[in-house]
């Protein structure tokens, strides 16, 4: 297993590999690191919803009352 900056590079499939990346990744953030990537993933999801026709994401529907 060779690490190129961010990225992890395997010569083939090995999930524990992966998920022992992806670990340790996580546990390397701050908290604050930890929300920047939370909010930057969300602002990324809605652009891409955008660019595939979904102009905003769906809302609650609400029950009629009585």
């Amino acid at each position: 297993m060779a690490k190129a900056s961010d990225h992890l590079v395997l010569d083939g499939d090995n999930e524990a590999a992966e998920l022992e990346f992806e670990l340790d990744a996580i546990a390397a953030m701050t908290v604050e690191d930890r929300y920047a990537e939370a909010i930057r993933l969300s602002c990324l999801l809605v652009e891409m919803m955008a660019r595939h026709g979904h102009s905003e994401p769906p809302g609650m529907l609400q029950r009629p009352t009585g």
